[in-house]
């Protein structure tokens, strides 16, 4: 399972399959940062229909800045540690946006783009060229235009790579349980790593608990976000 994912962290997503009914395409990965907005005591429920999470993948390290980390979200109270999704149905999109959204919501629909579309990074008002959502079978073409934007721009003038914002469906999350899951992680990084540790792990313990599983058949990860190939082990 640690090849898979981490051989899926180097596929790129923009030809990936999206579909419309927003079943999560099997490139890239999907993460969900523990922030508080999960159900209180078991933070792999979801606790809202519209849960937050980020898409992350090797080909969005900026060829100007070898050195800046995997772009993810750290919630103000725990740090990095959370979930993996698994690729397929058992988890639903609902929409995505090019930096955070701030209110975990979908917005108004940016218009439908390929990927063969002109783009000029240089010249777009904001990352992805628009400043709405996309459609989940939009998402190819608009994190392709996304990652040009932050490594042809944002990295080289404000020397950092903006995490993403992926809605998915918690109900659909929550109903979908354990399935929908493939790995926990947990993280060193931000100066966390025992409050990472007592979170991870306590939450991965009770979630194998709960449903009757191995720690080899769910894992507990460690996340590197210097590591560009192999993030996780």
């Amino acid at each position: 399972m640690l090849d898979r994912i981490n051989a899926r962290f180097r596929r790129e997503p923009f030809t990936a399959a999206w579909s419309a009914g927003g079943a999560l395409a099997d490139a890239g990965l999907l993460l969900h940062i523990f922030d508080g907005w999960e159900i209180n005591g078991n933070d792999y429920v979801a606790a809202n229909t519209g849960m937050s999470t980020s898409i992350i993948y090797a080909d969005m390290r900026p060829d100007c800045c070898p050195n800046l980390k995997i772009p993810t979200y750290t919630a103000w109270a725990t740090g990095v540690q959370g979930i993996i999704f698994r690729p397929g149905p058992t988890t639903r999109i609902m929409c995505g946006t090019s930096t955070d959204s701030t209110n975990g919501k979908c917005k108004e629909w940016c218009p439908s783009v390929s990927l063969s579309d002109d783009y000029d990074p240089h010249h777009s008002p904001s990352a992805g060229g628009c400043r709405g959502s996309w459609k989940p079978e939009d998402f190819g073409p608009f994190l392709h235009r996304t990652n040009l934007y932050e490594k042809q721009v944002q990295s080289i003038w404000g020397r950092r790579y903006d995490y993403n914002e992926i809605v998915v469906d918690g109900e659909h999350w929550s109903n979908h349980l354990p399935h929908t899951i493939e790995a926990f992680f947990r993280s060193d990084d931000h100066g966390k790593a025992r409050k990472n540790d007592e979170v991870a792990r306590q939450q991965h313990l009770k979630f194998i608990t709960e449903y009757g599983l191995s720690a080899e058949e769910l894992p507990l990860l460690t996340f590197d976000p210097h590591n560009w190939h192999h993030p996780f082990s």
